[in-house]
């Protein structure tokens, strides 16, 4: 939150941090929730609306939010695995050169976002972008 307030005071351009990423990606997660939780037509799918809700924001489609790159990240002990058992394995993206990889504890970070007061965080970031 400091690096926002601090890009809020002095107006100079700057790249996101990570946690200003994140904040932005969870806070629009519970839009879509918010949204799709508003629909009360019985013929609509609400589940199905928010898993594809989601999946396009990650694919760019959310004005507020770009895209996202979403690669498989295995471990070496992965591919040694399905190698002995010569099955087919993900590739390896550990070691490549990726920016801001907001991955790996949303579904814990979650609910961090899920009061209304935490989202103005990630809802702030928006009106930058």
């Amino acid at each position: 939150m400091e690096d926002l307030l601090r890009y809020e005071n002095n107006n100079k351009s700057r790249e996101f941090t990570e946690n200003e990423v994140r904040a932005h990606f969870l806070s629009n997660v519970w839009g879509i929730i918010d949204y799709w939780n508003n629909i009360s037509d019985p013929s609509c799918n609400r589940t199905e609306g928010v898993a594809f809700s989601i999946l396009s924001m990650m694919d760019g489609s959310n004005l507020g939010i770009p895209g996202f790159i979403v690669t498989p990240n295995s471990c070496p002990e992965d591919k040694e695995y399905y190698i002995k058992r010569n099955e087919n394995y993900y590739p390896d993206n550990t070691n490549s050169n990726i920016k801001c990889d907001i991955g790996g504890g949303l579904h814990e970070l979650l609910y961090n976002y899920k009061d209304e007061n935490n989202r103005e965080y990630g809802n702030k970031i928006n009106k930058y972008y």
